[in-house]
């Protein structure tokens, strides 16, 4: 079940917000330094097929540090505002090595902007600690594979973590934000089943400005 919309996007403007572009990339290419004999990982598949159908971002008052500890932000505090809730699916691999997907242009309140959620989409319930995308992973044989991830990545969502700078939402100010789901920390699972583990890592690049006031 969908969660209601928390903030209404006509009602944001209406209060003289700032202006979010969102985009989603998958690069860690850099991280990624494979012997020939390391293990078979992610990132050497055809493609990676997931599926974001919430995007939430967390907007606190002016009265807090430059920079965050963004597991601070808890998924009941007040300042949540849900962007869209509409399926975007993605083949991860089709955005490293610079590329991007754009998930749209955004407003927002005025404020600091200190926290991105994104619920990926399970068409198997999570079970206690991990959940399962059949399917989500295909081999460059064509082989499909299924997808372990934690369950927390579907209910509340994965989530910026460690320090963050809280970036200052003025009013009539457009911000870009480039969220970078990173596949590095994977395995192939050993069983009769092709399946492979990640736990991803969510990172995100901000900038912009140019608000009415200063």
């Amino acid at each position: 079940m969908k969660r209601p919309l928390l903030v209404a996007p006509l009602l944001l403007a209406a209060c003289g917000g700032g202006e979010l572009s969102l985009s989603l990339t998958s690069d860690d290419l850099g991280d990624n330094s494979r012997s020939l004999s390391a293990p078979a990982d992610l990132t050497t598949v055809r493609a990676l097929n997931i599926t974001v159908d919430e995007v939430w971002v967390h907007v606190s008052g002016d009265d807090i540090p430059d920079v965050v500890v963004a597991e601070d932000v808890e998924a009941s505090a007040d300042g949540w505002h849900l962007l869209t809730a509409e399926d975007h699916s993605f083949d991860l691999m089709t955005v490293r090595g610079g590329a991007a997907w754009q998930l749209g242009d955004f407003p927002l309140p005025t404020g600091r902007l200190t926290q991105v959620r994104l619920k990926l989409k399970a068409y198997v319930a999570p079970a206690v600690e991990r959940a399962s995308l059949p399917g989500a992973v295909l081999e460059q044989d064509g082989t499909a594979c299924d997808l372990s991830v934690p369950a927390s990545v579907i209910e509340p969502g994965l989530k910026l973590s460690g320090l963050l700078p809280a970036m200052r939402i003025e009013a009539g100010g457009r911000y870009r934000a480039l969220v970078n789901l990173k596949i590095k920390d994977s395995t192939k699972l050993d069983g009769a089943t092709c399946a492979y583990k990640l736990d991803p890592v969510l990172k995100v690049k901000w900038s912009g400005g140019g608000g009415d006031s200063k």
